[in-house]
């Protein structure tokens, strides 16, 4: 084994692979940023909020529409309630409970269970949050998936972290309201280094 990891085409190889994710990660970044125009350019710099502007779907992609104010708001305040365990009966209240975030091992919490914090929700420090960004990953008329970057204070020990918050849509006309159903970390994948 210790000689298939020093051989030069083992080594050739993970290099490629490498460089082609490194390739992918600059294409995938440059298309995030070069692509949200100027209404976004501040997203940054703004402090969090439960209801901030979103990047919208380009036209012509499927049945893609706006994301509704409603869905924004509620993404907001789920991560102000829910994320920062700053307040889970509020948390609870915009929470799906059909989802995994409302389950406790094999069967769904109990409200105690909820106010205890120890939810299946991955949190994030409060009062270490400098800004949010939101993008648009999908937006259908009972479905909304936000991509979240939570960027911290200067001076904190904690680091940023980007998620994805998905929301749906139940009810109808004036009794309809968004709950939500997914806070998932994005999943960064490490690029092996090459010996030598």
């Amino acid at each position: 084994m210790g000689d298939r990891l020093d051989s030069p085409r083992f080594v050739r190889r993970v290099t490629w692979a490498a460089a082609l994710v490194l390739v992918a990660g600059i294409v995938a970044a440059a298309v995030t940023f070069i692509g949200r125009g100027s209404s976004d350019s501040d997203a940054s710099s703004q402090p969090v909020q439960p209801a901030r502007p979103v990047q919208q779907q380009p036209e012509g992609s499927g049945d893609q529409v706006p994301v509704d104010r409603r869905a924004r708001v509620v993404a907001g305040e789920f991560i102000l309630s829910a994320v920062t365990r700053e307040n889970l009966p509020k948390a609870w209240r915009i929470t799906d409970p059909t989802s995994v975030l409302r389950q406790c091992g094999e069967r769904a919490c109990t409200y105690k269970e909820w106010l205890t914090g120890n939810i299946p929700v991955v949190p994030y420090e409060g009062a270490a949050i400098d800004k949010a960004s939101f993008a648009v990953t999908e937006s259908r008329p009972d479905h909304v998936v936000l991509e979240v970057a939570l960027l911290p204070k200067d001076g904190v020990k904690v680091q940023g972290q980007i998620f994805f918050i998905g929301l749906r849509a139940v009810g109808a006309g004036p009794k309809r309201r968004w709950l939500v159903n997914e806070w998932t970390p994005r999943a960064i994948i490490p690029v092996p280094q090459a010996e030598g």
